[in-house]
């Protein structure tokens, strides 16, 4: 089964679960135990990013395989911590956005830095990912 996954890693991601072998393939919406590239520009965003995820959750039980577009194949409770990560930063960055603080002071306040051990990459800084999901959230409300 292809499953198209809207604005996630960009607009046109595609989630692969073969039932029968009980096996799904995230694609570039799982960066395992690595920053994700979201790309804003192609239509990508941090919300979509965490739908992806929850759909692969969803679909998934202890026993699948879960292989990743970068990283290490994981499982259901592999993804269940991605998640996790997906929207403790989703959340941290959304809520200083509407505080209305700009990108930098938001960067500067190293808001997913209990992340960085783990998730920190050659490709994604921590920088660059908060940079990501601020540009792929709605502006703050005046």
């Amino acid at each position: 089964m292809l499953e198209y996954i809207p604005n996630a890693h960009s607009q046109s991601d595609v989630l692969v679960y073969l039932p029968k072998s009980n096996v799904i393939h995230m694609g570039d919406i799982l960066f395992n135990e690595r920053y994700p590239y979201i790309d804003v520009n192609a239509g990508g965003g941090i919300n979509g990013m965490i739908e992806g995820v929850q759909r692969g959750i969803a679909l998934a039980d202890e026993q699948t395989k879960i292989i990743a577009g970068h990283g290490k194949t994981t499982n259901q409770a592999g993804l269940k911590e991605y998640l996790n990560m997906l929207v403790s930063v989703r959340d941290a960055v959304q809520k200083q956005k509407a505080q209305g603080k700009t990108l930098a002071q938001i960067q500067a306040s190293k808001p997913i830095a209990q992340w960085d051990s783990v998730y920190t990459n050659q490709l994604i800084s921590p920088e660059r990912f908060v940079e990501s999901v601020f540009n792929s959230l709605p502006s703050a409300q005046k």
